[in-house]
């Protein structure tokens, strides 16, 4: 190439990147790259070739790196470009070369430690199979060797299991070798049963037995069984034949010394009845304990148990029939003679009490007491003959109070008291008192209802039970006599010490003590019923004889029957004790005033109600009824629809009849305690509107008649009501004085009644209150009507106003006590 050519070229090339117009121009970051290119050169040292240039001019560039100053070039003299690439690519690899140096220096001495380290695993690898053939030969000596060990174990523990297959088949032999020695000693007349050596030839039994029922697999199990069976059952033969001939000699013995005994002294029996039959078997407690013990094991012995138990209560039941037969003929006879039965009832209870637990104590000592199955089937016999002659006398009694206090007997004193605080040996005994029981409150019930029906529904009072104000009059002035001799004797004797209850109490009714004894809390364990007050209305048994007769028959009935019955009967007692009160109290009005009837009822409803609140039950009782309303709407639907009576349709009327013409069963409540309060409420009622109309019957009839005269002039304007005739000023005027007369002499009437009745201020007051609100309002009504009607009449003189009205009540109502 000429040098004028290059000259062109190193022009162009130098305006690749001319300043001002580059031909070529470089983006920044291919700048970046060759800054980066031309760094990474200049840390690369030159190669050997170009160490060797000498060097006669050095200049100095960019970044402190030396370049080769005057180089000769020729020497470097490239025809063409490949021969430039050539020696530029020896230049690189040269250069390549010569920066791994290290490393293939570093290479090859690791070459040599290979060849080393391979050298030495091959050493490794043989002593390792050396190894592995040790390890081999190890095992294969220690398996023989553990080989052996196992056999020479195995042949152990065969020879073990021989030796107790040995004794084992020896122990089998045995039990087929004792039979003939058990046979032997079986038939030994010397064997006693009571001896050691028959419980132990027993056992033996039991368990040679037991082992031929359980290995059926041995040849000739079965034949032995049986004949082990045979041994048994000769062996409890034995056992209840010596028990039996033992029992029967104790009761030979036993007998001869009762009767012995009973020429001389009675009272002694029992005790000869119980210790010397107690010492007699005393011997055979044992044979009945192994007994009890196996008898849980074979059947034969649960039998001979039975048999043993039913042998000893038929010697107790040939020993103690008799007296228990002469203590129930002894009953029975003074039942007819007519004693108290309650006492015969209570006699009779405890001398079973005693032969149920002096038995139980017998059995208990002979017996497992927890066993009691036979005991009371032996106790319930021994009792039934007590049953069976009490239960006659019972079912005669006619007296309520007896069955009452006969109830409380059985269910009291013997089954509370007596059979709950010892129970053991009394379950016979419960059961028969239960059924006495059962029986007495059946019979109770059937003449409760006979007594609510004849003494109570039906009584018929006589004169003397309907004197009424009367006897209240007599007894008042009684206990006025009484209490002014109480105050002479008072003054007359200023120190002496007073009575610890006045003569008032003293004489209160006997009737309301009994109540409320029966009714108190430690016998019934309820509240105590409201104190009966010492008023005339009280004294000397003042309360109308049904009822009284009620309370005490509630009173009875109550601590004998269960609370369902007796409800039942509560119920029907106070309905008809209800009735009978209505009725006895229009007799005294038809005798004597309504006040009076009224007053009566009030009273003594009263006392129904204030007596049965103690009584811990629901006086309500479910009764069933049958609604047939249905029926007849029913019927007339079928009567209506006769065309459709075999229709096939739904529109069956035959069919609607059966469905829709079915009764109906409905419950409703009977609670009488409610119908007290109703019948008292309705009476109280009465009695308000009776009084108020006996105070202002005029005034009230004139005030009815002025309200309608007032209500047609709406329609009549020209209606004056004080025109009319029985509204002219003069007759209002008349009226009003003959209302405030009427008061005057009438309302101390009904006032004096009242207390005489209820003799209560509290009761009197609530009962009064009604009839002075009625008063009240009658005036308010009448000065009303005077004021808008009666303008020329001076209304405040003519008619007087509620405060005038109301202090003419007050004092009205005081004057009895000042005339007193």
């Amino acid at each position: 190439m000429s040098s004028a050519v290059l000259t062109k070229y190193k022009e162009r090339i130098s305006l690749y990147e001319d300043i001002d117009n580059p031909l070529a121009p470089l983006t920044t970051l291919q700048r970046q790259f060759i800054l980066d290119v031309t760094h990474g050169d200049n840390q690369r040292q030159p190669p050997e070739s170009l160490r060797s240039i000498p060097v006669h001019k050095s200049v100095v560039l960019d970044k402190g790196y030396v370049a080769p100053g005057d180089v000769d070039w020729n020497k470097f003299q490239f025809k063409t470009k490949r021969e430039f690439n050539e020696w530029f690519l020896r230049l690189e690899s040269q250069l390549e070369e010569d920066k791994d140096a290290d490393i293939i220096a570093y290479t090859e001495v690791l070459k040599e430690c290979k060849g080393e380290t391979e050298k030495l695993l091959s050493h490794v690898q043989g002593s390792l199979d050396e190894l592995r053939t040790l390890q081999d030969n190890y095992h294969y000596v220690s398996n023989k060797t553990n080989s052996l060990h196992n056999s020479c174990q195995q042949l152990i523990e065969e020879q073990s299991k021989l030796e107790t297959v040995s004794k084992e088949v020896e122990s089998s032999l045995n039990h087929f070798l004792y039979l003939d020695r058990i046979a032997s000693k079986l038939n030994s007349p010397s064997l006693l049963v009571t001896s050691d050596a028959f419980f132990a030839l027993l056992e033996q039994i039991d368990t040679c037995l037991s082992f031929m029922v359980h290995n059926p697999s041995f040849k000739e199990s079965s034949t032995y069984a049986a004949k082990y069976k045979h041994c048994l059952n000769r062996a409890i033969s034995t056992i209840k034949t010596y028990v039996t001939k033992s029992l029967q000699e104790t009761t030979n013995v036993v007998t001869a010394a009762v009767q012995a005994q009973s020429k001389s002294e009675d009272s002694a029996v029992f005790p000869i009845i119980y210790g010397k039959f107690a010492a007699g078997i005393a011997k055979l407690k044992r044979i009945f304990v192994e007994v009890d013990n196996r008898r849980t094991g074979w059947p034969e012995y649960g039998e001979l148990f039975q048999e043993i138990q039913q042998a000893f209560f038929k010697e107790r039941s040939n020993l103690l029939n008799g007296s228990v037969y002469a203590m129930v003929g002894e009953l029975a006879a003074k039942g007819k003679t007519g004693v108290d039965l309650c006492l015969t009832v209570r006699t009779g209870c405890s001398f079973c009490i005693h032969i149920c637990q002096d038995e139980f104590r017998l059995y208990g000592d002979f017996f497992n007491p927890s066993y009691t199955v036979h005991f009371d089937e032996f106790m319930e016999r021994l009792c039934t003959p007590l049953y069976d002659t009490l239960r006659p006398l019972i079912i005669k009694i006619q007296h309520l109070e007896t069955l009452a206090e006969l109830c409380t007997i059985l269910r009291v004193e013997m089954l509370d008291e007596q059979a709950s605080t010892s129970p053991q040996g009394l379950a016979s005994f419960v059961r028969i008192v239960e059924q006495l029981l059962q029986d007495t409150q059946e019979r109770l019930v059937y003449r409760a209802h006979i007594y609510i029906s004849t003494d109570i529904r039906n009584y018929v009072p006589g004169p003397g039970d309907l004197a009424y104000p009367e006897k209240l009059e007599m007894m008042e002035h009684i206990a006025e006599t009484l209490e002014q001799q109480q105050l002479n004797e008072i003054h007359h004797k200023p120190f002496g010490r007073s009575t610890s209850q006045t003569s008032l109490v003293s004489m209160s009714s006997v009737t309301s003590q009994e109540v409320a004894a029966i009714n108190s809390a430690a016998a019934l364990q309820i509240p105590r019923p409201l104190k009966s007050s010492s008023s005339p209305a009280d004294l000397h048994g003042m309360w109308f004889p049904s009822v009284r007769r009620t309370l005490l028959c509630l009173s009875k009935l109550y601590r004998c029957l269960d609370k369902a019955i007796f409800q039942g009967l509560s119920q029907e007692a106070l309905t008809a004790c209800i009735s009978n009160v209505s009725l006895s109290a229009q007799q005294i009005s038809a005798r004597k005033t309504i006040v009076d009837a009224q007053l009566f009822e009030i009273k003594h409803l009263l006392i129904l109600r204030e007596q049965i609140a103690p009584f811990q039950v629901d006086f309500a009782v479910k009764e069933m009824s049958l609604d047939f309303s249905r029926v007849k709407l029913a019927a007339l639907s079928l009567l209506q629809k006769k065309k459709q009576l075999f229709s096939l349709n739904s529109n069956n009327s035959l069919l609607e009849f059966i469905v829709e013409g079915t009764p109906q069963v409905k419950e409703y409540f009977l609670d009488s305690k409610k119908e007290v309060d109703r019948q008292l409420k309705s009476t109280c009622e009465s009695f308000i509107t009776h009084c108020t109309q006996i105070l202002l019957g005029p005034m009230r009839s004139f005030i009815s008649k002025a309200l309608k005269v007032v209500e047609a002039q709406k329609e009549k304007p020209d209606l004056v009501l004080s025109q009319q005739s029985f509204a002219l000023p003069n007759t209002v005027s008349q009226l009003i004085v003959d209302t405030v007369e009427s008061l005057k002499s009438k309302l101390p009437f009904i006032h004096r009644s009242m207390k005489l009745y209820l003799a209560n201020r509290e009761t009197e007051f609530i009962l009064f209150r009604p009839v002075k609100n009625n008063v009240l309002n009658g005036f308010l009504q009448l000065e009303n009507l005077l004021v808008v009607h009666y303008a020329n009449l001076d209304v405040p003189i003519v008619c007087p106003t509620q405060e005038h009205v109301n202090v003419l009540i007050s004092s009205l109502m005081i004057q009895p006590d000042q005339n007193k």
